[in-house]
């Protein structure tokens, strides 16, 4: 594989910490959410400042594109969802009925839904063009931390600090299945044309389950990473995670046997890498660090 190529730098010019990054959907644009209690778009690779959405009352945790990449979502402390038209930089509908910070939201495939998580424990799906909660989903026993809609949006898939992991049927809102992994939860994803999903703890023990035959396929545990690393991943199962010591890590769960990707070194230990997110192709990545800067990564063939 080809080595990593830094494209290019930018500063975020964000007052306070980063807390999500997504790239769009057609890979044109990259979001950056803060506890400055904005989110400010990107163009991607170029970093030049689009847009700077402002309006919701404390720190945000999250924001989702929606696949059209016309509207995007952002989730805050305050407990409210927006959602806005980003060429405007107006938000078009705001999403309240959580008793508690807003941690993470995803729109469906055809962006007809948006589903968010809270620290109240539960799971609410709503109506996009009219802003109404269709369903009130009694979830977990902790923080909800991370949610997903299958591809053909039928099912959602929650994770959560109480270490269970969740499928849920969209339409009639029971539980398909639950699985206890007994320890936090960070982030649970579907693998697309596969039966399993990827489970990230807290301490990034990454586990590929199969949801067919309800058993583990593959179970790692062993990056050297630090007590603050963060990880995400895509629908290939390539799982990301970057640390404050400033290194990312890239490796794909499929098969029997992890695969390493990439392991790209960025600043060194006095700008620790905080996020990092890739478009859907795994051929860009953006990443953020504590010095306020976002770097664009692109990793070739």
């Amino acid at each position: 594989m080809c080595r990593p190529q830094k494209i290019t730098k930018c500063a975020l010019r964000h007052l306070a910490e980063v807390t999500a990054i997504e790239i769009s959907h057609n890979g044109r644009w990259v979001a950056t959410a803060s506890a400055d209690k904005t989110c400010k778009v990107w163009t991607c690779p170029g970093l030049q400042l689009h847009a700077v959405l402002c309006g919701h009352t404390m720190a945000l945790g999250d924001c989702s594109w929606a696949h059209s990449d016309v509207h995007l979502a952002t989730a805050s402390d305050d407990c409210t969802v927006q959602i806005w038209d980003v060429s405007r930089c107006s938000c078009l509908v705001l999403l309240c009925g959580h008793t508690g910070p807003v941690l993470c939201c995803e729109f469906n495939w055809t962006d007809s839904l948006i589903a968010s998580a809270s620290c109240d424990e539960s799971i609410r799906i709503w109506d996009v063009r009219s802003g109404c909660c269709v369903s009130i989903l009694p979830a977990h026993s902790d923080p909800v931390t991370s949610v997903q809609f299958s591809r053909d949006n039928t099912m959602l898939l929650s994770a959560s600090c109480d270490g269970v992991c969740r499928m849920w049927d969209v339409h009639n809102s029971s539980c398909l299945k639950s699985l206890s992994f007994g320890e936090p939860i960070q982030l649970a994803r579907f693998i697309e044309k596969s039966s399993s999903i990827v489970i990230a703890t807290l301490h990034c023990k990454f586990i590929l389950w199969d949801t067919k035959t309800d058993t583990c396929a593959l179970c790692l545990c062993d990056i050297p990473m630090g007590d603050d690393s963060h990880c995400s991943a895509n629908r290939d199962g390539v799982v990301f995670v970057s640390s404050q010591n400033g290194s990312l890590h890239m490796l794909k769960l499929r098969g029997k046997s992890p695969t390493s990707l990439k392991l790209l070194h960025a600043h060194g230990d006095s700008h620790g890498l905080t996020l990092a997110a890739s478009h859907r192709d795994g051929t860009l990545v953006t990443s953020s660090f504590r010095d306020n800067t976002l770097d664009a990564w692109l990793l070739g063939a």
